[in-house]
């Protein structure tokens, strides 16, 4: 369930729990006291994207409006209508998850060229974590360095991924997640969804908004509320790791793999006091599921049936 990307969030949509933050680290640029390496890091489906967008949108403004982007400037319009020329976003080219290392020597050349529109030039690279680690190493230069009044900006959904020497060269901003109502009441005005079933997917996704939308529209609520429940009833014995495994196969190994995960989180949450011995024995299993997503995320190729059926079996010894 993609979060969006660089070619959809040219309407800039500041996400409501994010504007606080942002508009006091645009207030900062517009001062030219604003850090030249962002990080931006947040849970996926949180619509940082999104917000990512806004701020690029607002630092390439030749208005220098403190609420955002005017909308209706040259670099607004240019931006607009994904053009502008003093803005490069790296993401995963179609079919990989990766980003190589060409792509990033190309936007550090880019940097190094004198503004054409405005007064900066921004490299937006999300999500950051898909970088290579040679590709990472190669923006190590630029990060250390920005030329003239660029700015980069990375946003992670793990930034703990990322390289201790990409993370030390940038300024860390921690964005804040949605509460469950938040998000609820943000698919309420975006979207003609039933109220009950915004709530349902607002839970199925736990809250991530951005997630519960691509669940809406994907017109799979129901399937995979059913399969949330054959996860659940697997933690306590109720269901087969077989049965289990051959219905998440029916899906992608990300968000098949992320359902479990959250399945796990869920279960802790509700169960604190119950069986501490099967609560640790989740989170482990926890832990090696989200190492063999973050492999896949890198484009590490994993056997589909061998990790999902390994993971439904550890987590029916958990019993938590």
């Amino acid at each position: 369930m993609p979060e969006g990307t660089g070619a959809d969030v040219m309407g800039y949509d500041l996400m409501p729990w994010h504007a606080e933050m942002l508009l006091r680290l645009l207030a900062t640029a517009i001062d030219k006291k604003n850090p030249h390496a962002i990080l931006l890091a947040a849970p996926k489906g949180t619509g940082k994207i999104d917000s990512a967008g806004w701020l690029a949108a607002a630092l390439l403004c030749t208005q220098g409006e403190l609420s955002g982007p005017c909308g209706h400037c040259d670099a607004c319009e240019l931006y607009g209508a994904g053009s502008h020329g003093d803005l490069r976003w790296l993401e995963p080219e179609e079919g990989k998850r990766a980003i190589g290392i060409e792509p990033v020597r190309e936007a550090a050349r880019f940097l190094q060229q004198t503004a054409g529109y405005g007064e900066r030039k921004l490299l937006v690279i999300a999500p950051a974590e898909a970088m290579t680690i040679s590709a990472a190493n190669a923006l190590l230069k630029t990060l250390e360095e920005p030329p003239g009044d660029s700015v980069i900006v990375l946003v992670s959904d793990r930034p703990d991924d990322l390289p201790p020497t990409v993370r030390s060269r940038c300024q860390i901003f921690v964005m804040p997640c949605p509460s469950e109502e938040e998000s609820v009441e943000w698919l309420r005005v975006r979207t003609e969804f039933a109220d009950d079933d915004c709530r349902r997917a607002v839970k199925l996704a736990l809250g991530r908004p951005k997630e519960a939308l691509a669940l809406l529209e994907s017109g799979a609520l129901n399937e995979w509320a059913a399969l949330a429940d054959q996860c659940a009833s697997l933690l306590v014995g109720c269901q087969t790791p077989n049965s289990v495994a051959e219905a998440l196969l029916a899906w992608e190994l990300d968000p098949a793999l992320t359902l479990v995960v959250r399945t796990v989180d869920e279960a802790v949450r509700t169960s604190v006091s119950e069986n501490p011995r099967g609560i640790l024995h989740a989170l482990e299993s926890r832990d090696t599921i989200l190492e063999w997503l973050s492999a896949h995320r890198r484009g590490v190729n994993i056997s589909r049936d061998l990790v999902v059926r390994e993971c439904c079996q550890m987590l029916h010894k958990a019993l938590v």
